[in-house]
């Protein structure tokens, strides 16, 4: 049995990795397969012949290994005499032996072509599950043997769960040297009903959503088959999947090494990750900001109200991130689907990336969205996973300025479809033109996340780019956001990971200092959660020389701040001017992430000057009156 699967495994790698089936299939063809179960000298002659014949070590092998199976399956069948399992077993190998021809010979098919190749496309990915049952039942004699029918039907069902499996694994594969995949024909057949040619990103994950979904209906093993080891069989199925995936257990949460004793700031930190997690299972309701803007039509501009929630799905996922690598209780299933939602949200007409509102096809891709979009994918899959934005990444960085600036719009250059006058078009009714220092910083900041040294000279530009914008005070700017931390935040980030001996650092933390109010928080005009978490994080970052008792009385403000629920109440964010005015928005869920980050961040500080603190006026997340 081990033997036989390593040969289809040989067969499927020469086939589908190597494209060498027409060579392959010069010795291993039908009559060998009859040869194998009525002539067994015969068969093991023509082995000899084709080993002779060939000098790559991967077809001496598989000849090696069919002789081996030959040998030892006729050596079983004259032991047991088990006739039915014998010619079942030659039955399942040459219906096999056929659909791995009819697929390897076929390339670019038609949705029709792939229509007739299903059957050849299943027995090649199915049928070696029911070949090992014939193989286990042959060991047998035939008195010994019940027949069961379930058996082979949950033979088969393992094999479609294989089936599955092995269509997702190589379906970028399959896509790019275009090999049959009944994943590309799902999408081919949604792509033809919608009327469309071509597919996009987005098309593509929505195609893998459904199929995964599919997949995991799948492991249960139908209760008809009603063969004894259901169970056993269901779990050996979740395991192969489980193993795929390198997941570790979907009830198991993505917990760090910390402490998890539950001080003070711990139960702050935890019952905020339980709001956000509440916040999700509800779909994030509470942070949509429904924008009313202007749609640019045949007739001219007409307003409507759309929902957008990426960038605050992405700022969320980006603190629950922070909280598993805290050792918070933070399940990563919860992570994967809100990556998942991410990669699904993918701008599907253009080049580009993501663009705030998924609704309105013609407002462009953003380099803000970009940013924040690679940053969480880079930190949840590493550069396998946030590889899908490069594309995005160049298009950016081919259109940027000497100084390392680039425009808020990502537009291709090369893109002259429908779509990209619309754009076009469009953003003379938008606007938001230009610079703005926190979409730079941000994007910048997913650059040296995802790879720093490939992208070290564009790091390198930005920091005067960075350092000229910074206001006289010591804060930056921002065009999108309220108030002057978020950009202060986003700008000392990437200088403190790239330019760590600016002056321009040094200036930002007298701002943020000065900026403390006397209840330890921070705001214009007085304290709330979300300046006073974007002031943490600042003065957290690295290259900022620490302050470890402006963050603990911050620390101290936002515990004392935290609503029962867990979570802090809205404050705005989003904030822009339009020809309309200006367009304000929150929400609790924002403020709750940035407040949980805040408070991790301002931890890992404040806990390298503990020993200090503890005859300071101010202890870790207490604020105690003064002596």
């Amino acid at each position: 049995g081990a033997a036989f699967n390593l040969a289809i495994t040989l067969i499927d790698y020469a086939v589908d990795e190597l494209g060498s089936g027409e060579r392959l299939f010069r010795f291993l063809d039908a009559s060998l397969v009859r040869n194998i179960f009525a002539a067994p000298d015969l068969a093991q002659s023509q082995l000899a012949g084709a080993m002779r014949e060939t000098e790559d070590l991967r077809e001496r092998l598989l000849c090696g290994l069919v002789a081996f199976c030959a040998s030892n399956g006729w050596r079983l069948f004259q032991a047991t005499g088990n006739r039915a399992a014998w010619e079942n077993l030659g039955k399942t190998i040459a219906r096999l032996l056929e659909g791995e021809q009819e697929v390897a010979k076929t390339v670019w098919p038609t949705r029709t072509e792939a229509r007739r190749l299903l059957p050849y496309m299943e027995a090649k990915s199915c049928l070696p599950s029911a070949a090992s049952l014939h193989i286990a039942q042959l060991a047998h004699k035939p008195a010994a043997m019940e027949f069961n029918p379930g058996l082979v039907a949950a033979a088969k069902w393992l094999g479609t769960v294989f089936w599955r499996v092995d269509d997702l694994v190589d379906l970028l594969q399959d896509l790019r040297t275009g090999t049959p995949n009944v994943v590309l024909l799902s999408l081919s057949d949604r792509l033809a009903a919608e009327g469309r040619s071509f597919a996009s990103d987005k098309d593509i994950y929505d195609e893998l959503d459904a199929a995964a979904e599919e997949l995991i209906q799948l492991l249960v093993l139908p209760p008809e088959h009603g063969i004894g080891p259901r169970e056993s069989l269901s779990e050996f199925a979740r395991g192969v999947v489980a193993g795929w995936v390198g997941a570790q257990g979907s009830g198991e949460s993505a917990r760090g090494a910390a402490d998890h004793g539950e001080n003070n700031g711990r139960r702050v930190s935890s019952d905020a990750i339980a709001f956000l997690l509440a916040q999700q299972s509800d779909g994030y309701r509470e942070a949509i900001h429904h924008l009313h803007f202007p749609r640019l039509t045949d007739e001219g501009v007409r307003y409507e109200t759309r929902p957008s929630i990426l960038s605050h799905r992405a700022v969320i996922l980006d603190a629950l991130l922070d909280g598993a690598e805290a050792g918070l209780d933070c399940p990563r299933q919860v992570l994967a689907t809100e990556c998942m939602a991410i990669l699904r949200s993918k701008h599907r007409d253009v080049r580009g990336g993501w663009s705030y509102i998924e609704e309105a096809p013609e407002l462009p891709p953003d380099a803000d969205d970009l940013g924040q979009v690679l940053q969480v994918l880079t930190r949840f899959g590493g550069g396998e996973l946030a590889s899908i934005c490069e594309e995005a990444i160049r298009l950016t960085l081919d259109a940027s300025e000497a100084d390392g600036s680039f425009c808020t719009w990502i537009l291709d250059p090369g893109g002259q479809s429908f779509a990209h006058e619309r754009m076009r078009k469009y953003l003379d009714v938008m606007g938001g033109w230009g610079t703005h220092p926190e979409v730079v910083a941000n994007l910048l900041y997913g650059l040296w996340l995802y790879d720093p040294v490939r992208y070290s000279v564009a790091l390198r530009r930005s920091v005067t780019y960075l350092e000229r914008v910074q206001n006289p005070v010591g804060s930056w700017s921002s065009k999108w956001y309220t108030g002057p931390f978020y950009g202060t935040w986003r700008a000392v980030s990437v200088l403190g990971r790239v330019a760590p001996s600016s002056g321009a650092l040094m200036r930002a933390r007298h701002f943020l200092l000065d900026a403390q109010h006397t209840d330890g928080g921070w705001g214009d005009g007085g304290s709330e959660p979300l300046s006073t978490a974007l002031a943490m994080l600042s003065l957290s970052a690295d290259g900022i020389e620490p302050e470890a008792v402006a963050l603990s009385r911050g620390s101290a403000y936002l515990s004392q701040t935290q609503r029962s629920d867990g979570g802090w109440p809205s404050c705005p964010w989003i904030s822009f001017p339009t020809i309309d005015g200006m367009v304000v928005h929150g929400s609790a869920g924002v403020t709750t992430a940035f407040c949980l980050k805040g408070l991790l961040a301002a931890e890992q500080v404040v806990k390298r000057f503990e020993p200090v603190l503890q005859g300071s006026t101010y202890a870790v997340g207490i604020q105690v009156e003064s002596a």
